[in-house]
């Protein structure tokens, strides 16, 4: 059975990222996957789905894709230069336009100057956008999070973490910047702040 999947980042090193268009949540596309599909950012593809294995990403990205549906030729021919989507439902387009339109908000923002946050930029994208719901939030915030650790692993920013004490198995809090050279984190009643 295979699942629809928005293709919605492909990194320098050929993996990819995607969102389920039932459900929102993120999968991750391995280099040995999207190497032999022919899609690109924005094509809603059809692929087998397993739950992710890895400890260290499986709350950003749940699923893994094992294998992509080989898209019909002429389809793929036959695509406008611009996406049209008249035909798909809101929340998919929205979907869709989210990804590309966050990825670029938060490079522009990160090359300005600042040390951020998932949250404080997914805060900063969502404070001109008053009709965002709950389903929403939750996609844009892990667009920002696949953006900024993209950035990270192309060397475009620097990346720093803490950890409340050793048994914690993530960081409570990751900070990003493209400026790294002077910071200060100040530490108020156990909430990081910068």
């Amino acid at each position: 059975m295979y699942t629809k999947i928005i293709l919605t980042n492909v990194i320098q090193a050929g993996a990819g990222f995607g969102v389920v268009l039932d459900t929102g949540e993120g999968c991750f596309i391995p280099n040995s996957v999207m190497s032999k599909s022919n899609a690109i950012e924005g094509d809603t593809i059809e692929a087998a789905i397993s739950n992710n294995a890895s400890k260290d990403h499986s709350d950003r990205t749940p699923f893994v894709v094992s294998y992509i549906k080989p898209m019909i030729p002429a389809v793929a021919e036959s695509k406008p230069a611009k996406l049209d989507l008249s035909s798909r439902v809101d929340t998919v387009a929205k979907a869709t336009l989210c990804a590309k339109d966050v990825d670029y908000f938060v490079k522009e923002v990160m090359s300005e100057d600042g040390i951020w946050t998932v949250d404080s930029m997914t805060e900063e994208y969502a404070y001109d956008e008053k009709d965002l719901s709950s389903e929403d939030l939750k996609l844009l915030r892990k667009i920002v999070s696949d953006t900024l650790s993209t950035m990270f692993k192309e060397g475009r920013c620097a990346r720093w973490a803490q950890w409340n004490n050793s048994s914690d198995p993530k960081a409570t809090c990751v900070w990003f910047s493209c400026y790294p050279q002077s910071f200060t984190v100040r530490i108020n009643d156990a909430h990081s702040e910068v």
